[in-house]
C-alpha cells in the first residue's frame, strides 16, 4: 500500500521513499509494535474558510498508531543540524498536518516523532534540555538512523 501511494505521488519507484518507509517500519517495530498507518502520502483537503476556497496540502513522512490507545503519532524526518528554531518550525509543520488529518477524519494525534539522522546526542545538549524544560505534550525522539 505504501509503495503504491508513493508511485501515485512521485510517478515511479523512489529509493528515498522506499528508505523512509523501511525506517518508519523499523521504528514502529522498535517502539513496541506500533502500527504503520502510512508513510510519504500526499493529502489534499478542500475547504471554504471565511467565504474563500482553500486547499490544505501536505506530504506527511509517516503516521503511526498506538495499538492500545488508537491515537496517532506523526513522524517527521529532518536532516542537517537540529536547533530550537528548526524544532519550532517542525512543530508548526506537524500541527498543520494534525489539522489536515483532522479534516480527513483520522484518529486523534497524540504525539510527534522527530527523526534527525544527523543529530549527535549529548546529554548536556541545550536542545534536549530545552524541550524537557518546556514540558510540552509532544514527544521528542532524536533518533540516529541510517537511510540505507
Amino acid at each position: 500500500m505504501l509503495k503504491e501511494a508513493a508511485k501515485r505521488v512521485c510517478g515511479a519507484d523512489d529509493d528515498g521513499v522506499d528508505s523512509l518507509n523501511l525506517l518508519v517500519q523499523q521504528i514502529a517495530h522498535d517502539m513496541g509494535g506500533l502500527e504503520v498507518v502510512e508513510a510519504e502520502v500526499k493529502h489534499e483537503v478542500y475547504e471554504e474558510l471565511n467565504g474563500q476556497p482553500i486547499v490544505w496540502v501536505g506530504l506527511i513522512d509517516g503516521v503511526l498508531k498506538h495499538p492500545e490507545t488508537g491515537k496517532l503519532i506523526l513522524v517527521e524526518l529532518k536532516t542537517g543540524n537540529m536547533s530550537m528554531s528548526k524544532l519550532g518550525r517542525t512543530r508548526k509543520e506537524l500541527v498543520y498536518y494534525t489539522r489536515l488529518l483532522r479534516k480527513l477524519d483520522y484518529e486523534e494525534v497524540s504525539h510527534f516523532l522527530y527523526i534527525s539522522p544527523d543529530y549527535e546526542y549529548d546529554v548536556e545538549d541545550k536542545l534536549i534540555l530545552g524541550v524537557i524544560k518546556e514540558e510540552r505534550p509532544c514527544g521528542l525522539v532524536l533518533r540516529r538512523a541510517s537511510l540505507f
